[in-house]
């Protein structure tokens, strides 16, 4: 009887859904791919494994050994996956569509390109916005996992003058001209022209991009959020755009998704909001990767190997 693989991923290209099913048939089990958990629900009962942001799952999925979440953000999980139960996510396929919405967005920021779309949409045909270049510019990446590497390889090619980064441990990261851990960080805030946060929401990371270290930023920096909102003193930061302290924002993320209609957040000058969509499924490299992943433990799993891309809970990552 084959062991039972129940897969709730409704993004998944057709062609990746079969890859996924030849490889559990080698490997001794039967992939079963629904749109929604109401649709796998009574399937679950009988899963070893369970594949997708699937919470409302577990209690029904009593067999179940190993969740794979394909998302990399796992902080809503927490509490929910019963002792006992593999956990892996989907940090490592993210780092090409968020690093190029990272460009994008500072590129945005940096050439007015709001406002030319304004003028534009108005049938307004007028130049001569001033503009700013990430050539030469100092940059801070806080993390230094797959996202944070990613992005520090495409600064690079932009030619910027130095690339600091933050994390846990201080360690140095190839690709990074000096690392600190994120409790040394003020400093690198104060010699940074450029922030991208790719933090995690943890303990440790709450308000990590404090009113203190926000005040530290020379005048004229930018700040980009693809991290966690919970990372971010957003009031704080309305204020340094209001004050014209920061040249601009831009937030992919935020404490509350979406924003209140009351919020700061939708009218601070030069800030660009986008909906939580960076690392979207849309991009096809993205469904790629973390397929090629999901395969990849599942013929660790079914070989009795420790699974690589495993997440901790207590940790956040």
């Amino acid at each position: 009887m084959s062991r039972k693989i129940v897969a709730v991923v409704p993004w998944m290209d057709a062609d990746l859904r079969e890859s996924i099913c030849r490889r559990a048939k080698e490997n001794g089990f039967e992939a079963a791919f629904f749109e929604s958990e109401a649709e796998a629900l009574l399937h679950a009962r009988d899963a070893e494994i369970l594949f997708g942001m699937v919470p409302g799952l577990l209690p029904e999925a009593k067999r179940v050994r190993w969740l794979c979440v394909p998302f990399a953000g796992i902080d809503s999980l927490k509490g929910r996956v019963p002792d006992g139960v593999m956990l892996t996510n989907g940090a490592g396929a993210y780092g090409v569509t968020i690093s190029e919405h990272v460009v994008m967005v500072l590129l945005m920021l940096m050439r007015g390109e709001m406002d030319v779309f304004r003028r534009i949409e108005q049938k307004i045909w007028r130049r001569g916005a001033s503009m700013d270049t990430l050539w030469g510019k100092r940059v801070l990446i806080l993390g230094t996992g797959d996202i944070g590497r990613n992005v520090a390889a495409r600064f690079a090619a932009f030619g910027v003058s130095s690339i600091a980064g933050v994390n846990s441990t201080g360690h140095a990261v190839p690709g990074f001209d000096r690392v600190a851990a994120l409790s040394e960080a003020d400093a690198l805030f104060a010699e940074a022209d450029v922030v991208v946060n790719c933090l995690p929401g943890t303990a440790q990371t709450e308000a990590a991009v404090s009113d203190k270290r926000i005040a530290l930023l020379p005048r004229g920096a930018y700040f980009v959020n693809i991290g966690r909102g919970v990372t971010v003193d957003e009031n704080a930061l309305v204020r340094a755009l209001d004050e014209g302290r920061l040249a601009g924002a831009a937030l992919d993320v935020a404490r509350r998704e979406p924003p209140e209609a009351d919020s700061p957040l939708w009218s601070a000058p030069n800030l660009l909001l986008t909906p939580h969509c960076a690392g979207d499924m849309t991009a096809r490299v993205t469904r790629q990767r973390c397929a090629q992943m999901f395969m990849e433990d599942l013929e660790n799993y079914a070989k009795g190997r420790p699974l690589r891309h495993t997440a901790d809970l207590a940790r956040g990552y």
